[in-house]
């Protein structure tokens, strides 16, 4: 039988803001920080800048190599969200798991608790936006045929934010 080692304590050298041209770690590399988990990537994308607040979707079948443009992948493979501006081609770390202020989101308000997807349309790359599972607006209340979207779930909102501001805070569940 090999011998395997399990729950050995990995020292990170660098901050979970600080991105590079340079592969640090395997990608996938999970890190526990401050009560929050967060998964080492790359940036595949040329036409929409990663940015801090963006939700962060997979590219291809790995949940490493991300983007947030909606035209190169599918808006239900929610990888996280960017703490950081990572260039394409660059790495750095995603929030997978834990409380971000700064969630990038689309005109809807937020109540506290609201259930928060990757938007669907690429208008809207790399932001997020609630469904409501109750009837109180014809825009944002789900369906049965919306329901069949609802793939790309982010996390819940943390608090009520109106329609006219642009970030909102969200403990993102995407798990890792």
């Amino acid at each position: 039988m090999p011998n395997i080692l399990t729950n050995l304590a990995v020292s990170f050298k660098d901050a979970v803001t600080d991105v590079g041209t340079v592969l640090l770690y395997p990608l996938g590399t999970l890190r526990e920080e401050n009560g929050k988990r967060y998964r080492y990537v790359t940036v595949n994308d040329a036409t929409v800048a990663a940015a801090a607040g963006k939700v962060a979707l997979t590219v291809g079948t790995t949940p490493h190599n991300v983007c947030c443009d909606v035209s190169d992948t599918d808006a239900g493979l929610v990888a996280g969200v960017f703490v950081s501006v990572i260039a394409n081609g660059g790495y750095g770390w995603i929030l997978v798991e834990g409380y971000y202020a700064g969630v990038s989101k689309m005109a809807h308000a937020w109540v506290k608790g609201d259930a928060i997807f990757a938007a669907t349309s690429s208008t809207s790359d790399g932001k997020a936006f609630n469904w409501k599972f109750i009837a109180a607006s014809t825009t944002n209340t789900i369906t049965a045929a919306r329901f069949k979207l609802a793939r790309g779930f982010l996390g819940n909102a943390a608090a009520a934010v109106s329609s006219t501001t642009a970030t909102g805070g969200v403990y993102v569940r995407v798990g890792g």
